[in-house]
Parts: structure tokens; C-alpha cells; sequence
């Protein structure tokens, strides 16, 4: 994922201010893409052991038959796989695994403001909360439909990932990003989602409200993850006068 603010230089050494008559001035001038509303995300590679430490945790989760179903509060269309609520005290591997969420979404956070003279005074200091976790257990043809999440940030972890979710063949089982505006090609309004294929231990933290979307996969295997929703308060001054 890139920023939005990325620029390539281009020069423009002769514009035709008419075609009509070869005899018409010429006029020399340079000239500069730029990109309109940035949007931020962070990709945060988990260490393998880490990872495996997790899936020894959410194998056993899944498994108790005292697991809280999570699924009411998603948009997840699941109908063989599961979404379980994972609490935020359930041991000190999972209290660890948050200290680095909220680690994350700090550094996020911080550089998201900087896009904004006014986002760098009212970001300059905040409170932040993990407000739920769950964990997404997902078989063949499960998905989840473009969507938005509550809070500031949210995020997700791969834990599993079946072989099949792979480069060839995209976009089965990978996750979408939506751009502000839908795909309209005859209006000039191309790429307006980023497509992401989870690899096991990779983690992405996004604004919340950045609509997103998971595709089915064909096959046998799980992809597992675990999401998350995390509010931050800002504590700054919007102006600074």
C-alpha cells in the first residue's frame, strides 16, 4: 500500500496551443502529477513463532464449547467456517498481542496526522482502546461483502491461509480495499481498489471507515485471521492560534 501523496515529475517541453497552423506559438512549461486524497494503511510482517502461538490459542477457542458467537455484529457471510469472539484478557499472549496493535496504530496514527497541518496539532497527543477482537474462521465460499467497520482504526492478522489463495489466482481469497468512488471507466475513475493477498503473519492496519471486502475461495483449507477494532481519542488542538 502507498501514500497518496507520491509524485512523478514529468516535463512537458512543447505544448500546441493550436493544431490547426504549424505557425502557431509554442509554449515551454513543466508540469506534475499529483494524487488527491491520501489514504495510509501500515503492513506489519509477525514473527512465524508468534504467529504459530496464536493458532495454538484460537485452535482452542474455537473448540470450547463456551465460545461466544460473534457473527450478529459482522458482515461476514460465513456457512462453514466460524467468527468467535476472542477476549481481550483471555491470557498474557493475548494481552502482548494487543501492546502491539496498539503500537502500531500509534506509529499510524502519527503519520496519518502529518498529512495535515491542523491533523498534527489535534494528533499531536491521544488516548486510544481496543475495542474487540474475534477471530474469523473461513472454508470454501465464505466471505465477507464490502463493509466498514466503527472506531478509528481497524486491522487484521493471518493466521492460516489455504495454498490455493495464491498470485494465479486472483482475486479468489484475497482482500479488496474500495476507493473513495466506484470503478467507472467511461468517467476516467480506474483503480479505485487496491487488491491485497494475505500471506500467513502479514497484519494491515486501515482507517475504519475504508470500505473492504474478502473474496470466496474454492478448495479445501481455512483462512484464519483475527480482526480487530481500535478507537483513539485526539487530545490536541484542531487550530493553533
Amino acid at each position: 500500500m502507498q501514500s497518496g501523496n507520491s509524485q512523478e515529475k514529468i516535463n512537458l517541453t512543447r505544448i500546441h496551443m493550436a493544431k490547426k497552423e504549424k505557425t502557431e506559438p509554442q509554449l515551454k512549461c513543466k508540469a506534475q502529477w499529483f494524487k488527491l486524497f491520501p489514504e495510509l494503511g501500515l503492513k506489519v510482517e509477525i514473527p512465524k513463532a508468534f504467529i504459530e502461538e496464536l493458532i495454538k490459542i484460537t485452535d482452542k477457542i474455537l473448540k470450547d464449547p463456551d465460545k461466544i458467537d460473534h457473527s450478529t455484529n459482522l458482515a461476514g457471510q460465513i456457512s462453514k467456517g466460524q467468527q468467535i469472539s476472542l477476549p481481550l484478557n483471555y491470557n498474557k499472549k493475548i494481552v502482548e498481542f494487543q501492546n502491539i496493535i496498539k503500537n502500531c496504530s500509534a506509529q499510524l496514527i502519527r503519520e496519518t496526522a502529518k498529512a495535515d497541518s491542523n491533523g498534527i496539532n489535534l494528533w499531536n497527543d491521544f488516548d486510544m482502546d481496543l475495542s474487540n477482537m474475534w477471530i474469523v474462521d473461513q472454508k470454501e465460499h465464505d466471505y465477507n461483502p464490502l463493509h466498514t467497520h466503527g472506531g478509528t482504526l481497524s486491522g487484521i492478522l493471518y493466521l492460516k491461509v489455504p495454498e490455493q489463495i495464491n498470485e494465479k489466482n486472483e482475486p479468489h481469497g484475497w482482500l479488496s480495499f474500495g476507493g473513495p468512488w466506484q470503478y467507472r471507466p467511461e468517467n476516467l475513475s480506474f483503480k479505485m481498489n487496491e487488491l491485497i493477498l494475505p500471506k500467513e503473519g502479514d497484519m494491515y492496519f486501515f482507517r475504519a471507515q475504508l470500505p473492504h471486502q474478502v473474496y470466496p475461495f474454492k478448495g479445501e483449507g481455512e483462512r484464519r485471521s483475527i480482526s480487530f477494532n481500535l478507537k483513539a481519542n485526539p487530545k490536541g488542538k484542531f487550530f493553533d492560534y
